[in-house]
């Protein structure tokens, strides 16, 4: 096969419209660190059951969600309930964090907080936070979990 100049031309201008950035194109250690952060997603069912929703959404708000506020290695945290669109009764919580280290980072404080909270073992109380960590484990049973990662460079903050 003959290769003539015209079949060349397309190949040639890119050459040539590349050539200056070939000259100043930086190695990684040289190009800016891009700001990346990581979103934990968790999904799972509403239950249908009225009395073990009611407790499922103690057991979120109650136990949960103080947790993931006073977590320091939590940017943001979130509960999705379904509203449209397919018929679901999905619930998401997602958690937004500063690096892939702040995901399995220890949270002493939440520690504290949970050893504080729980009811002495034989109380009415100690019942019903009993009740509210079954009914959570009962929804989280079928669960999914995805990271994801996420260029704050494309994110409107």
């Amino acid at each position: 096969m003959k290769t003539s100049l015209r079949t060349l031309a397309p190949a040639l201008f890119l050459l040539a419209a590349c050539a200056p950035a070939i000259g100043t194109a930086q190695t990684p250690a040289q190009q800016p660190q891009q700001e990346v952060r990581y979103v934990t997603v968790s999904k799972f069912a509403m239950p249908q059951d009225t009395t073990q929703r009611r407790l499922l959404m103690m057991a979120i708000d109650s136990v949960m969600v103080p947790q993931a506020r006073m977590d320091p290695n939590v940017l943001s945290y979130r509960l999705l309930t379904h509203n449209w669109g397919a018929n679901s009764s999905d619930i998401l919580i997602m958690a937004e964090y500063p690096n892939w280290a702040a995901i399995e980072a220890e949270c002493t404080a939440c520690v504290q907080w949970v050893q504080s909270k729980t009811p002495a073992a034989g109380t009415p109380e100690r019942a019903r936070w009993d009740a509210m960590g079954a009914a959570f484990q009962r929804a989280y049973e079928g669960h999914s979990d995805e990271i994801y990662s996420a260029q704050m460079r494309r994110a409107k903050q």
